[in-house]
């Protein structure tokens, strides 16, 4: 878009009366929230919500998301395809909402403190044995690349039970026009339009955004680690020591409850050093080598 028509883009949106703003906001909402039980529903029952087949299905013919689960038969350039008509958000929206099905926002990697920070976009999510990452530098924002690329384009990488199927390197994927758009709508701090995945395509940057305190409040403790979306530890410590029977008692009311004990000792008067991370079961984020650029003695 010339920057002529996205300045009177953004003096439209600025203009805009507050309850339009809002309202456009809940049918868009709305919408989203419509789209998402039609996608969970269909999944379910083993069937793609976009083209109504199996997902175990595969027909070269039309380009569809469920391709990206790599049915039998489906090869490298199919799943190029895939990226090519549907574009970078579309694509990382269904990648993000399959990956949600199995636990949700722990499958998706996109903190911010990890991987290459610089970048316009970088992060990994795994469904069961499948494994994606999409990365976007600067200098691939800007059309800059090794291989004299002069477009803005993203790169993928997809592993299958922990192998390598599609390398970095294998594409140079070209943003759609829409693609353009919503990165420069979150690009432009005066834009009051924004492009998220939602609620439902939320993954470790979006829980980690929270506060503390309402973690404490609002985690359930579960047994079972790989369905884990934080790994509470809890220390306390007292230069008197502390009585046996109320940490027993904290415990206690924990395993009842099924809170973590931190808000128990804090109701009993006591404060905590509470550290809170990302769990065990939160896939790395997928590093793009580049065997050319090695270090000059």
């Amino acid at each position: 878009m010339p920057e002529t028509e996205w300045e009177s883009f953004k003096k439209y949106m600025l203009n805009m009366p507050l309850e339009v703003i809002k309202q456009i906001e809940r049918e868009s909402a709305t919408e989203a929230e419509t789209l998402y039980r039609e996608f969970k529903k269909k999944f379910e029952q083993g069937l793609c919500d976009s083209c109504g087949k199996p997902l175990s299905s595969f027909y070269s013919e039309s380009p569809c998301f469920h391709w990206l689960l790599r049915p039998e038969g489906a090869k490298k350039e199919n799943i190029e395809d895939v990226f090519k008509a549907k574009g970078y958000f579309r694509t990382a929206s269904y990648v993000r909402w399959v990956c949600n099905q199995d636990v949700h926002l722990s499958r998706i990697n996109d903190l911010s403190e990890e991987g290459d920070m610089k970048a316009v976009f970088h992060w990994s999510a795994q469904y069961r044995y499948i494994k994606w990452t999409f990365l976007c530098t600067l200098n691939d924002y800007k059309g800059h690349d090794d291989r004299h690329i002069s477009f803005p384009h993203y790169h993928i990488e997809m592993c299958l039970n922990n192998r390598i199927f599609i390398k970095f390197n294998d594409f140079h994927l070209k943003f759609t026009d829409e693609d353009l758009f919503n990165l420069k709508c979150n690009f432009d701090k005066t834009c009051p339009v924004k492009q998220s995945f939602g609620p439902h395509g939320s993954g470790m940057e979006d829980a980690f955004s929270i506060s503390s305190e309402d973690i404490i409040k609002r985690t359930q403790i579960t047994n079972d680690p790989s369905k884990a979306v934080y790994h509470i530890h809890t220390i306390l410590m007292d230069k008197d020591g502390l009585p046996r029977e109320i940490i027993n008692e904290a415990l206690k009311k924990a395993r009842e409850s099924g809170k973590p004990v931190a808000n128990f000792l804090k109701e009993m008067g006591y404060i905590p050093q509470i550290i809170i991370e990302p769990p065990e079961n939160v896939p790395q984020k997928q590093i793009r080598y580049h065997p050319r650029r090695r270090k000059k003695n």
